[in-house]
C-alpha cells in the first residue's frame, strides 16, 4: 500500500496513539498522521502544539507526515490520493462509532478504513483521561511518550 491516514484531534497525543503510528509504518509507504480540526471542539492544546508533539513523537518513523486536516477526512483522502485510512480500537464501546465513520467514508469517496486493535497495556488510553490526569498534577510517564510530558503539564497550567 502507498499511503494511509491516521486521523485524530490528538489532544494531546498519547502512547496509544503512538503504537498505532508505529504499527501502520509498517503497512504503508507513507503515514499521514492527521490532525482533524474541529471549530466545535475546545482543545487543550493549540494546533501547532499538536503538531509539534506529534512531530517529536514521531521523529524516529522516516515515512510518517504530520498533516492538518480542515473538513472532511473523506475529502483529504481524495484530495490527497490515499488508499486507506487505519483507525485505532480500544474496545467494544470504539466500535460503533468507528463502524459509523467507516461506513460513511467508504459510501462517500470509496475509502477503506483498517481498524488496529490498541495492545492491552494501552487500550484504557483516551487523551480526555490524559488531561485529566495532567490537570490533577499525577505522574503521566506511562501514559504518554516522555518527550512530551512537560508540554502538557504546561499546558493544563496555563
Amino acid at each position: 500500500m502507498n499511503s494511509i491516514l491516521f486521523p485524530g484531534t490528538f489532544d494531546p497525543p498519547t502512547l496509544g496513539h503512538l503504537d498505532i503510528v508505529e504499527r501502520a509504518s509498517t503497512l504503508a509507504a507513507k503515514v499521514y498522521v492527521g490532525i482533524a480540526v474541529n471549530s466545535s471542539k475546545q482543545t487543550l492544546l493549540s494546533l501547532a502544539e499538536r503538531q509539534a508533539m506529534l512531530r517529536t513523537i514521531t521523529s524516529h518513523l522516516s515515512n510518517v507526515e504530520i498533516v492538518v486536516i480542515e473538513g472532511l477526512v473523506a475529502d483529504y483522502v481524495q484530495k490527497h490520493h490515499i488508499q486507506a485510512i487505519v483507525r485505532g480500537i480500544r474496545g467494544a464501546s470504539d466500535c460503533e462509532a468507528e463502524l459509523s465513520m467507516a461506513s460513511a467514508n467508504r459510501r462517500m469517496v470509496g475509502i477503506e478504513t483498517l481498524f488496529l486493535h490498541a495492545s492491552e497495556e494501552l487500550a484504557h488510553l483516551s487523551s480526555t483521561l490524559i488531561r485529566d490526569i495532567a490537570r490533577s498534577g499525577k505522574h503521566l510517564e506511562s501514559f504518554v511518550p516522555a518527550s512530551i510530558v512537560e508540554r502538557i503539564y504546561a499546558a493544563v497550567r496555563s
